[in-house]
């Protein structure tokens, strides 16, 4: 049987070879952890396997790990990245659209009589020419939206605001990314067992 320290080192980890935006392979943190939390645990048989039949043992580890945990740290990550107030049970978003619409309708007419007169006339003595009527039609439409954003958040129940936030202490103490992913790895790679 092979152990961790056998294989891997403080600059060696499982997750060399590891392709996810989570995961910093040049962060020494995941090197140290691995070697401290299971440098003389042993290695599970399958990974004994690789390091004595495959040719690229670690390019081989690091895309089982890939395959079997990215999808699962990636949806844990986005989780933990949800912005959310913890001294809120509730949040109630509401939109209210109101339009509002106005149409005129005008109509006028212009009528323009033309008088005529001779040049040598004494009086003022003037005859029709002709009647020009003009009408004019005209429409007017306006409208108006208004949108109404409304938002109620709250805290249903008797429970007191510091037992909020000692949950919320708890929760993020507990779930940092890195320290799942080094958990699923050691559970994944090495046998519960000294």
């Amino acid at each position: 049987m092979i152990k961790y320290k056998d294989k891997f080192s403080y600059s060696v980890n499982p997750l060399m070879y590891v392709s996810t935006p989570l995961i910093d392979t040049t962060d020494e943190y995941y090197s140290f952890t691995f070697m401290t939390l299971c440098g003389e645990k042993w290695l599970a048989p399958f990974v004994e396997s690789l390091f004595t039949d495959a040719e690229y043992p670690y390019e081989i580890l690091g895309m089982l790990i890939q395959n079997r945990f990215t999808d699962v740290w990636n949806k844990i990550s986005a989780t933990l990245q949800i912005e959310y107030n913890p001294l809120t049970d509730y949040r109630i978003l509401g939109t209210e659209s109101r339009a509002t619409s106005d149409t005129t309708i005008s109509n006028s007419g212009n009528v323009i009589i033309d008088k005529v007169t001779a040049f040598d006339t004494t009086t003022d003595d003037y005859i029709n020419d002709n009647k020009t009527t003009t009408d004019a039609n005209s429409t007017n439409t306006s409208s108006i939206s208004h949108n109404l954003t409304t938002q109620k958040e709250g805290i249903v129940g008797k429970t007191p605001i510091q037992e909020y936030i000692r949950r919320e202490i708890a929760l993020r103490a507990s779930t940092d990314i890195k320290d799942i992913i080094i958990r699923d790895t050691i559970g994944f790679i090495c046998l519960p067992i000294y």
